[in-house]
């Protein structure tokens, strides 16, 4: 037997830095309800709850053709949403100033929202979850 210790998976290292890489820069809205999980009758739309001292959204997301359309609502309205998708350089970003949003055509992968509010304060990021 070796007294060398066990060398762990280059596949294993890359998804770690990947993780790490992928942390809220700033502050996060948790997820509190998720319809998948916490209802007992299926749905085609998956209804998220997400929740922050400053703010509330709520997100449905409906699968189309591979892909699915993400709607919702925030209180109180930021001034703009961004969808960041995984694996992507560039974020999508949807006026948010009635408090309602809407991203079509969007990717079944890891998601998060980023909300921009008017008043310069710091972004508040959602937790990722599954488009």
């Amino acid at each position: 037997m070796s007294d060398a210790p066990d060398q762990v998976p280059d596949e294993v290292v890359a998804q770690a830095k990947s993780a790490f890489q992928q942390r809220a820069r700033g502050e996060v809205a948790v997820l509190v309800f998720d319809s998948v999980i916490d209802e007992s009758t299926p749905n085609t739309e998956q209804r998220l709850r997400f929740e922050h001292p400053r703010m509330r959204v709520e997100a449905f997301v409906s699968p189309t053709n591979g892909e699915c359309v993400i709607r919702g609502r925030v209180e109180p309205a930021p001034v703009r949403v961004e969808l960041e998708i995984e694996g992507r350089d560039v974020a999508l970003v949807e006026d948010a100033r009635s408090g309602n949003f809407v991203f079509p055509r969007v990717p079944r992968v890891l998601s998060r929202m980023i909300l921009i509010g008017p008043d310069g304060s710091e972004p508040v990021y959602t937790d990722w979850f599954r488009a």
